[in-house]
């Protein structure tokens, strides 16, 4: 039987790649978010709490640690979106990786105000993503 995990993680690439690229321009130039903006999210959104469940729990130990790595570093570029919003600081090394990672979820401003209120809500979704990988983590390793 073929292994069906690389096909999987292409597919998730191909989601976080084109969620990242329809919402760009909007994100780039800190445009008022549209319609468009917020159904490609809400996509992104769904596609992220209806289907990773299933596949988590038969995928091997190095797919959901992935997935908690991306998970965790989804938090990790929030915060520090949340970071140099509330200082003003800088975090130029943050750019490149906020693009694919802050990107998909460029539709929140829709009803956000700012990039703080965007940067709150990714990192509580994110944070409870790694949550839920060290748990189906675990709970898969003890079967």
């Amino acid at each position: 039987m073929m292994n069906k995990q690389p096909m999987q993680v292409l597919l998730v690439l191909m989601a976080v790649s084109a969620a990242a690229a329809i919402n760009f321009p909007e994100y780039l130039m800190g445009s008022a978010a549209t319609v468009k903006n917020l159904l490609v999210s809400a996509a992104y959104l769904a596609l992220w709490i209806f289907i990773p469940g299933r596949i988590l729990e038969r995928l091997g130990p190095r797919a959901r640690f992935f997935f908690i790595l991306f998970w965790g570093g989804t938090l990790l570029i929030a915060l520090v979106t949340a970071y140099v919003n509330v200082t003003g600081g800088s975090a130029v090394w943050a750019i490149l990786p906020a693009l694919p990672l802050l990107g998909p979820w460029y539709g929140v401003m829709f009803f956000a105000t700012d990039f703080l209120v965007m940067a709150a809500l990714v990192a509580l979704f994110s944070l409870g993503m790694v949550v839920r990988g060290l748990v189906l983590f675990r709970k898969r390793d003890r079967a």
